[in-house]
This record gives C-alpha cells, sequence and structure tokens, in this order.
C-alpha cells in the first residue's frame, strides 16, 4: 500500500462473507506409486495442447447411516475437477471456479469448496458416494494448483461422520480421453451403481501435506447451481434414406418407447429443444460394441461450437457428458464399420436430455412499455444473463473464460442488478480477481479490464452496501492503480501498457481494437485509467482514506491534462485514437507493431465524456459530432455501455439514446433466444452486450445511487418517445416502482430510501 496506514471504519451492513476453512482437511489421489502421471496437472487451459494425456479417477466409498438422514452438510472440491454422486444420483460438480487470469500460470492464492445438504440424497442403512476426478482443465474457467487431488466430508452437527483417506477405493478410468472423447469399452463397468463391487480396485492414498497445503480452502457464499431436466421437442432427419432405417424417432421427445436404429451407413439427424439452454448432455444408448456417436452442440442451427464423441462398449450405458455446454440444437452421427454388417444388432436411443444447469435467481424485474421491440430486447437480454450465470459471470457459456474478463462482469452484474437485485456472483467475482491481482502484483491478462475492477468494486458497494468486501480488496485496487503509473511515458499519456490491450472487437482497415497496437489504445487506455482514478477516489472517500482519494484525485487531473493536450485535433474537433510512434513498448503476440496512422474512434471520444476528462460545457457538442461521424471507428454491443455513460452524464440521453437503443432491435430479431457477441458476427450467448436491460433501470426510470445499498437515490426520469412504461427497479431495500403513463408520473419509492427527485414530467411520490 504504499507505506500508508488504512483505517477502515465500522461497516454499516451484514457482508457477504467469504469465510475462510480449516485447512487440515485431508485430500486423496491414486497410489502414485501406480499411477505416476495423474497427479500431474497443468495450471491453465489457455494452452489446450496438454488434453492429449487426460487422465480421470474414480473413487468410491460405501459407508452405513445408523439413523435416519437429516441435518447432513458435506464440504467437497478438487483439483482440477470432479462430478459427485451419492447412491448413483448426481449431486454437484466442481470445484467452484477459482477462477483466475486464464493465461497466468501461477497457482491460485485460493481454492474454493462446495457445500450441499445430502440428506436428500441420503438413506439409513447403506450408502455409496461416487466421485469422478478430472486432472486436466475442461475449461477456461478450471484452473489448478498443479497437481490433482479430492477431498469430502460429511458432517452433522459439526461433527465429521465421513472423510476422503484411504479406505476410499479408486481406479482410473480409462474411457475418459478428454471432454469431446468418451471410449466406453475401456472402462465399461457401471461404478456408479450402489451396488457395484469395487473389491479389485486400488485403495486411495493420501496426498502429502506439503501438497495438500497448496489447496487453501475458503467458502464462497454462493447457492449451488439448480438443474431441470429438459426433452428434445422435436427430431429432424434430414434425408429420406436414413428416416427409413430410423423407428420411432419420437421416443426422445417422450412419446415412450425408445428410438432404434437399424444396421448401414452412418445416420445423421438433428434434435430440438424447446429453447437455448446450458448444462449437461445425457443419453442412454443400448449397442453393441464399437458404434460411434458424435454429438454437434449448436446454438444456432447449422453452426456447431463444440463436438464430442462417444464409443459404445457393448450393452446398455447412460453417460452424461462432463463438460458443460449451451445448446438449441444437436447434431446426432451415428457410425461404425461394424454396424453395416451382417447380424449386427440394432442401435438403440432411450433417451437424450438436457439436464440444464443454473444460477437460482428471483423472478425478473417486471417492464411494459410502449415500444414492443425494446421489450422483446430486455426478454431476450435476460434469457442471456440466464443462460451466462454460474458460479461466475461467464464470457459465453460457449467460451466459459477465467477471470481475465473483468469488463465482461462489470457490465453482467450491473444487469443482475438491474433485472434481479443480485450481487452475489458479483461479489464472488471480486474476490476471485483480487486474489489473482494479490498474487500477481497487480498484473491482469487484459490491461484495459484490470482498470475495470475499480468501477465493479464501486457498483457492487453502491448496490449491496456491503462493506467488507471493498475493504478487503482495495489493497489489491490500489496495487493495480499504482502499477498503472509504470505505464506513463514522456507524453503524460499511457503509453506503455503491455499484454492484451482489448478496446472492442471493432475494427478498421488495419486493426482490430480487440489487439491493437499500443499507439492504436493510447487515448481509450488514458481513459479508462482516469476514470479508475476517480472511482478510486470516490471509493477511497466511503472507505473513510481522504489521503487516497486526494491522490487519485491527483494523478486523474494530470492525465486529464495531458489527453486533451496530446490528443485533441482541431481539424476533426475531436480526439485521435493515439500518437503513432509515442511509445517504446515492444511489439508481442497480443501487441501488433505500430504504423503512421492516425486514428479516431467513438470509443476514445466517448470514454474522454464518460471518464470526465471532457469539461462538462463541451461534452454535449463532442458527443454530437461523434454520434454522426460515420468516418469514426463505431462500437461493438459492449462498448456501447461506455457510449450510454457519456450520454448520461452530460444529460443526452433522452436525445440520442432511445435511437441508440433501437440497434438492438434487429440483432434480437435474427436471433431472439440470446444476443450475439457482436452486431453483425460471433457467437450467439454474449450478456457483455446487454446494457439496453441496464439503461432501462439507470436511464430510462433515471435511478442513481447516491449512497451505499440504496440509503439515497436521485431520480431524473427520461421516457423520450415512450407514451407508456411501467416496471420495477429492484434494490436491497425493495423496489423502486413506475408508472409513465398519459403523461404522468407515479413513482413509489420504499420508505426506508431518501429520495431526491429532478423530473421535467407531472410527477407523484408516493
Amino acid at each position: 500500500m504504499s507505506g500508508c496506514v488504512i483505517y477502515f471504519p465500522r461497516q454499516i451492513f451484514h457482508a457477504r462473507r467469504i469465510m475462510q476453512m480449516p485447512q487440515n482437511v485431508s485430500w486423496i489421489r491414486p497410489p502414485a506409486a501406480r499411477f505416476p502421471d495423474f497427479g500431474k496437472t497443468l495450471h491453465s487451459c489457455f494452452d489446450e495442447s496438454h488434453v492429449a494425456h487426460p487422465r480421470m479417477a474414480v473413487f468410491r466409498r460405501v459407508f452405513e447411516l445408523k439413523e435416519e438422514p437429516e441435518n447432513l452438510i458435506a464440504l467437497f472440491s478438487g483439483d482440477t475437477k470432479f462430478r459427485l454422486y451419492v447412491n448413483g444420483r448426481f449431486v454437484d460438480d466442481g470445484p467452484v471456479e477459482v477462477g483466475g487470469d486464464y493465461a497466468k500460470a501461477d497457482a491460485p492464492d485460493w481454492w474454493f469448496i462446495s457445500r450441499r445438504d445430502l440428506a436428500p440424497f441420503l438413506r439409513r442403512g447403506r450408502n455409496t458416494v461416487v466421485a469422478e476426478l478430472i486432472n486436466v482443465p475442461e475449461a477456461q474457467t478450471d484452473y489448478s494448483v498443479g497437481h490433482s487431488g479430492f477431498m469430502f466430508e460429511l458432517r452433522r452437527n459439526g461433527e465429521i461422520l465421513l472423510q476422503t483417506d484411504s479406505t476410499w477405493r479408486v481406479a482410473l478410468n480409462l474411457a475418459y480421453g478428454g471432454p469431446r472423447l468418451w471410449e466406453t469399452e475401456l472402462f465399461p463397468e457401471d461404478y456408479l451403481a450402489p451396488k457395484y463391487d469395487d473389491s479389485a480396485w486400488d485403495f486411495a492414498e493420501s496426498v502429502p501435506a506439503e501438497l495438500a497445503a497448496d489447496w487453501k480452502l475458503k467458502e464462497l457464499n454462493l447457492p449451488p447451481l439448480e438443474e431441470e431436466t429438459i426433452r428434445p421437442d422435436a427430431v429432424q432427419i434430414p434425408f429420406e434414406e436414413q428416416a427409413r432405417r430410423i423407428s420411432n424417432p419420437d421416443a426422445l421427445c417422450g412419446g415412450g418407447g425408445f428410438m432404434e436404429i437399424q444396421p448401414g451407413p452412418p445416420v445423421v439427424f438433428l434434435l430440438r429443444f424447446p429453447e437455448e439452454a446450458v448444462g449437461h448432455l445425457e443419453f442412454e444408448v443400448e449397442a453393441e460394441k464399437g458404434a460411434e456417436l458424435q454429438f454437434d452442440f449448436q446454438e444456432h442451427r447449422g453452426f456447431t461450437h463444440e463436438r464430442m464423441c462417444y464409443r459404445t462398449g457393448g450393452g446398455r450405458r447412460t453417460f452424461r457428458l462432463t463438460r458443460l455446454n449451451v445448446m438449441r440444437y444437436v447434431k446426432i452421427s451415428v457410425s461404425c464399420s461394424g454396424f453395416a454388417s451382417p447380424g449386427y444388432s440394432p442401435l438403440r436411443l432411450h433417451s437424450v436430455v438436457l439436464h440444464r444447469r443454473f444460477f437460482p435467481l428471483p423472478e425478473t424485474s417486471p417492464f411494459r412499455c410502449s415500444d414492443p421491440e425494446l421489450e422483446r430486447v430486455r426478454g431476450c437480454i435476460d434469457r442471456t444473463m440466464r443462460l451466462c450465470m454460474m458460479r461466475l459471470h461467464l464470457d459465453s457459456p460457449v467460451h466459459q473464460e477465467g477471470l481475465g474478463c473483468t469488463g465482461d462482469y462489470m457490465i453482467e452484474s450491473l444487469i443482475s442488478c438491474a433485472l434481479y437485485g443480485e450481487t452475489r456472483l458479483a461479489a464472488a467475482d471480486i474476490l476471485r480477481t483480487a486474489y489473482l491481482l494479490r498474487q500477481s502484483g497487480g498484473f491482469m491478462f487484459h490491461t484495459s479490464y484490470s482498470l475495470l475492477y475499480t468501477r465493479m468494486v464501486l457498483d457492487y458497494l453502491m448496490y449491496s452496501g456491503d462493506f467488507r468486501i471493498p475493504r478487503e480488496v482495495f489493497p489489491q485496487i490500489d496495487s493495480v492503480l499504482s502499477r498503472f503509473t509504470e505505464f506513463i511515458g514522456p507524453s503524460g499519456l499511457v503509453s506503455e501498457a503491455p499484454n492484451y490491450l482489448f478496446i472492442d472487437w471493432a475494427a478498421d482497415e488495419k486493426f482490430n481494437y480487440h489487439h491493437p497496437p499500443a499507439s492504436r489504445g493510447m487515448g481509450c487506455m488514458t481513459a479508462f485509467y482516469v476514470l479508475a482514478l476517480n472511482d478510486g477516489a470516490k471509493l477511497a472517500e466511503l472507505l473513510d482514506l481522504p489521503e487516497k482519494a486526494a491522490e487519485y484525485r491527483s494523478r486523474a487531473e494530470k492525465l486529464s491534462a495531458a489527453f486533451r493536450r496530446e490528443l485533441w485535433d482541431p481539424e476533426k474537433q475531436c480526439f485521435r485514437d493515439g500518437i503513432p510512434h509515442l511509445t517504446s513498448v515492444a511489439p508481442s503476440l497480443w501487441l501488433p507493431a505500430d504504423d503512421d496512422s492516425v486514428a479516431y474512434s467513438v470509443h476514445t471520444n466517448a470514454l474522454a465524456v464518460a471518464s470526465g476528462i471532457v469539461p462538462e460545457s463541451e461534452a454535449p457538442a463532442l458527443l454530437e459530432r461523434i454520434l454522426t461521424d460515420e468516418s469514426l471507428l463505431q462500437p461493438q454491443p459492449y462498448f456501447m455501455h461506455f457510449v450510454f455513460d457519456a450520454l448520461r452524464m452530460c444529460g443526452e440521453f433522452g436525445r440520442c439514446g432511445f435511437a441508440l437503443l433501437k440497434r438492438w432491435d434487429a440483432v434480437v430479431a435474427e436471433h431472439p433466444e440470446s444476443l450475439k457477441e457482436c452486431w453483425n458476427c460471433g457467437d450467439y450467448c454474449h450478456a457483455w452486450g446487454g446494457t439496453p436491460a441496464y439503461q432501462i433501470a439507470r436511464s430510462v426510470f433515471g435511478v442513481e445511487l447516491l449512497e451505499p445499498g440504496a440509503a439515497a437515490v436521485r431520480i431524473v426520469p427520461e421516457f423520450g418517445a415512450l407514451t407508456f412504461a411501467e416496471g420495477e427497479v429492484p434494490t436491497v431495500r425493495g423496489a423502486i416502482r413506475f408508472l409513465w403513463e398519459n403523461g404522468k408520473l407515479k413513482i413509489r419509492v420504499p420508505e426506508n430510501i431518501r429520495c431526491e427527485l429532478n423530473s421535467k414530467y407531472e410527477t407523484e411520490v408516493f
């Protein structure tokens, strides 16, 4: 903390705490003498070349309960990833994502633990616990300390009834060939069945204490994911000659019996689910040895984003995929060289279902208005958010990126607040990122995103009223803001920033701004830094750190002056993105070489307004120029969030904001189930572009939080051409309700919220 002493005032609200767990827990692994390679894991899955040698260990333990199961709490975790079953029933997978910047290879500071009430899964008498432990990351949210292990404790009123130790049995499941391949014939036993005989398996061994110490366990205050089973609602067989070999396809839609495929050449058919969903596909297949089922997962028909292959080992088996996937359609191809041989039995699919996983959320805050397209856009954002909220705010269910994506999470957290009044995932994302930043000394792979971390923490405090977490992570905020002083060049601008500058997915004829050279990112990076310093100053004031607040504001003023001096173009009457060759940072994989071109974008100029660099009196004219100048690089859905921030700050949302919201109409019309990543490209489930849902609460209804926990708010409504609007803005103190019709506005504010009203409409507050 640069030698300063920080005093934190007494917290006002109950904190959503992260609890440190006992560290003397028992971890187990397969015996190292027999399976020396199992414990070798990689820290990150940024490079997926490691999946050539994946491993899955299966742990089993049979035990007796002498009493009826009640108040039985299980604590469990694993490295890298596991699935837990009790008495043949799926309980949970995990661990709770550790996160971390996905290009960073160091082990995380903390390892998170899951908690579940197992009473509904257990019974008096004999019980069986099975854990499938995978030793390599399957997604960028997966992580490892560098070696593998599993832990489990079953407690009643604090007393340990069962824990992982050398009495557990273990075997290596060679059927697992990674998340995209399962070869049943290599490990055909039905080991999930409670009556399965595991006596031939090895005994597990304890992970040595010096290695187990790497898992410093903490528990996040997150509820378990919920699950529901969804059947397909249609089976489509594209080729008539194949259709003649398939009988009873409606069985997969719940029509009874089974779908049967007669031997012959490969067969292809398509399953359609009632809606796009995230979860684990499960199927029950009966076939002779050697048949192959290939599953292509599709958000949008015809576009495969993930593929999995399953090879039968003979008999009737039920299989649940290990990797979380998003899908509306599943194309299934059935083939095998022996499948066309004389005497080969028909293949039977008894079921194909999707176990949808989702974060438990309240009902969406109601909203109706006279613009049906705006209602549809908000509904699409709601669906997208529910698909992207798991144990963290996902970049997308396809990418499942780790905590290098704070820009996504900042916007998604605001949408969570606007739609559901939900802050728990934001708290978890903030804490996980803080551990990364503490470990790395303020390093984050997405350099721009590290600056948005301060805004995310400030927003969390204002919406939740929880002072505990902002206090805990403030040293990491300070480390980031201090680190960026190293990136300021002789011009006074941020011109030496390393790594991945990500601005937006927008591109001109030379560079994509998700990957610009250092000079092209100069304007945006400086403006992001000013924004972070001003946010840091406000946060420091709320935490009673006046010296830090003054320090941040002083640095912000110097940067703002340099920005205005160095980047203003008097001829074009806007700011340029940067100055060619005014940086000495070396080109790299993530920083292309500079060139001689001078570029202009909406991005740099909108951020200049949103960060306060542009004087308030000059901001409206600048925004009008840049929003009507089509020669400037235009923003994609993600960056539109900052454009709206700029409009609102200078009172221009009413004049320009509704026209910009209309840009989402065409996107939702093309794919009404979830948001595309960009206007015209990318995959189809990215909540980062859902800022209209937040703008309805923040800019249309005009609710601004003035004090933490919504103790005081300012309401400045703006309805534009809307003749009718009705809705709620949730807060931790209750919902603020709005009704706009017949030229009159009615607002109901909870009694425990102080309200400052600035309305140009005839308004009644009650």
